[in-house]
């Protein structure tokens, strides 16, 4: 090993004068002063050489001391310098200096040591106060690489699966949700403990205290409460609890005004019965004009010979293929999702659970009001029948009376006002007045 130590010593102190010859006739390079190929060539043979051997570094320090002082010349032994080496070996090779005039910079640039001048050292810190730019400026005169139409579809598709896996649960939506209906239907009761043994002492209480007083007179029956200053209430005034809930009914009741929720119940119950209503003459239109009594109805004379003609088919009516018109169903589909929001916003004002509607459902809805209609047809076909039957029939208009009154009369237009004869007027003398009077009222 010693020998092997030796002989590259030798080599290196042989081709060491020939190495200083060469650099100093080349041009020095940034960042290889002092150095050249050869001799970090040979720098790396004798490191090889010295660690893959198992003998001691110290031993061969003090064996040869031409060995040492290489040694100590080039550090070896210290992790620090070589990490630094192999940090500068790697940077050194990185692409990005061939290209980035700033980053080649910053690779030549002397490491701060902390003995520069104050000039240096303020354009140093006003440099790296100051921020970067966000887009390089010369990025747009480079040109950019188009997506293709299938990676695009890729980045959609991934989106796409990315936004359902990590999308929120429905959890939370729900969550938010009963929320909002806890703290509009229940109100103040929602702050109150829900502890059965404490609503059970409450009930027994109260019920104690009901079962000792009098409610003719309001007073208790108990003996120790006969000396009770007061009044006998009403019973009137008895079904209510506090003094403020019996003014505020009573100023209720006597100007008639309704909670909102009652109102909005009202208002709903009406749009129900109005909306079905619509719907059962829909499907009484499409009994007498599309189905099999569309003929008999046009034919018939007589209410009767419809109606016999009706318990005939009845049967053909129901299993034939009863589906209202495009137009009628987008209709009824409209129309039921308007009331159904209108049933939602009273289902968040109703204060009870128990007061709660439910919503439409548009296939429901057009069931019954099919079989309703079929139920109901005899007294909507009467009406029908007077309507558009019996009102069609003309009657002789009848002109009594003769002469010049005769021709005005049958020169009327329908519709306009009859012309008052006031007899106290001698009408042989202003037949002209007469005349232009009943041409205006013609007019």
């Amino acid at each position: 090993m010693l020998r092997a130590v030796q002989h590259y010593t030798k080599v290196v102190c042989q081709t060491r004068p020939y190495l200083k010859r060469f650099n100093s006739t080349r041009i020095p390079d940034q960042g290889d002063e002092g150095s050249s190929a050869m001799s970090e060539r040979m720098k790396q043979i004798l490191e090889e050489r010295i660690t893959n051997t198992s003998s001691n570094t110290a031993q061969i320090r003090q064996m040869n001391p031409h060995v040492n002082s290489i040694l100590t010349e080039y550090d070896y032994g210290n992790p620090e310098k070589q990490n630094v080496d192999h940090a500068n070996a790697y940077i050194k090779s990185e692409p990005l200096l061939a290209h980035n005039k700033h980053a080649r910079d910053i690779y030549y640039s002397k490491p701060w040591t902390g003995t520069e001048s104050k000039y240096d050292a303020n354009l140093r810190m006003i440099l790296d106060s100051t921020p970067k730019p966000v887009n390089d400026p010369m990025a747009t005169f480079q040109p950019k690489r188009k997506i293709s139409v299938g990676d695009k579809l890729a980045n959609a598709r991934d989106g796409s699966l990315d936004y359902k896996i990590n999308r929120d649960p429905v959890d939370k939506e729900k969550a938010k949700f009963r929320e909002i209906y806890k703290e509009k239907l229940l109100g103040p009761s929602m702050l109150l403990t829900n502890s059965s043994s404490v609503d059970f002492v409450n009930s027994l209480a109260g019920n104690r205290i009901n079962a000792v007083i009098d409610q003719q007179t309001g007073k208790f029956k108990s003996p120790e409460m006969e000396n009770v200053r007061g009044k006998p209430l009403t019973s009137e005034h008895l079904k209510n609890c506090t003094d403020t809930n019996y003014f505020m009914n009573q100023i209720l009741t006597k100007q008639e005004v309704l909670p909102p929720w009652i109102e909005t119940q009202q208002n709903i119950n009406k749009s129900i019965e109005q909306f079905r209503d619509d719907l059962d003459q829909l499907w009484f239109k499409w009994i007498v004009n599309d189905s099999v009594m569309k003929g008999i109805v046009n034919r018939a004379t007589t209410v009767d010979q419809v109606l016999d003609e009706y318990e005939k088919n009845i049967e053909k009516i129901t299993f034939e293929d009863n589906k209202l018109a495009e137009t009628d169903l987008a209709y009824v589909q409209a129309k039921v999702d308007l009331l159904n929001s209108e049933v939602r916003h009273y289902n968040l004002q109703c204060p009870s659970v128990s007061g709660h509607k439910l919503k439409l459902d548009q296939e429901r809805e057009i069931n019954q009001s099919y079989w309703r209609s079929l139920e109901k047809f005899p007294t909507m076909i009467e009406k029908w029948f007077k309507l558009h039957k019996e009102g069609r029939k003309s009657k002789l208009v009848e002109n009594p009376g003769a002469g010049t009154s005769k021709f005005f009369k049958a020169l009327k237009i329908g519709g306009s006002p009859d012309i008052h004869e006031n007899r106290n007027i001698d009408t042989s003398l202003n037949i002209w007045q007469a005349v232009k009077d009943v041409f205006k009222m013609a007019k």
